[in-house]
């Protein structure tokens, strides 16, 4: 299971966009995340086992 923060910048392990963690439920399974495409802010929920950390 992993394990993320408010505020951390994760990606899909399939790949997309960088994402911020704003919120996390269900006992740490399911995380919200929001991101910006062409600077419209988009929100989406994953899964944590979905997510990476993303290291520039």
């Amino acid at each position: 299971m992993s394990v993320f923060k408010v505020g951390d910048i994760v990606i899909l392990k399939s790949g997309g966009p960088k994402m911020t963690i704003t919120e996390g439920f269900g006992k740490g399974m399911v995380y919200k995340t929001c991101w910006f495409v062409d600077g419209i802010l988009k929100w989406g929920e994953f899964v944590g086992d979905t997510l990476t950390i993303y290291e520039a």
